[in-house]
């Protein structure tokens, strides 16, 4: 079988990826917040667009938070192999989840 990525190295393709998924967990994230807000008002009811600016502020704290669980996910594999060498256990491998485990415990990103 041919690859279709002719010409693009695999760094480019998991850089790519990488910025992809961090964007779009943001967007959820930013989602999430913008839902609190309106949920807020919802429960009190009070009109749903009341205090606008803290749409923006749990939008823009839902979005930040988002764009950064990549690289808490990448750091909780990292400790959950230090956990797993210091009881005497192999680290994490051969998953096929998004990060890829490496034999020597380190996550390919």
């Amino acid at each position: 079988p041919q690859s279709t990525n002719v010409g693009v190295s695999e760094e480019k393709i998991e850089e790519s990826v990488c910025w992809i998924m961090g964007f779009l967990s943001g967007l959820f994230g930013a989602g999430v917040g913008f839902s609190t807000a309106m949920m807020a008002n919802a429960v009190k009811k009070v009109p749903l667009s009341r205090e606008p600016w803290n749409h923006v502020l749990f939008g823009i704290v839902g979005f930040w938070a988002g764009a950064k669980y990549p690289s808490f996910e990448k750091r909780m594999i990292y400790e959950i192999n230090e956990a797993r060498a210091d009881k005497g256990l192999p680290p994490l491998v051969g998953t096929f989840n998004y990060f890829q485990y490496k034999d020597d415990g380190n996550v390919d990103m």
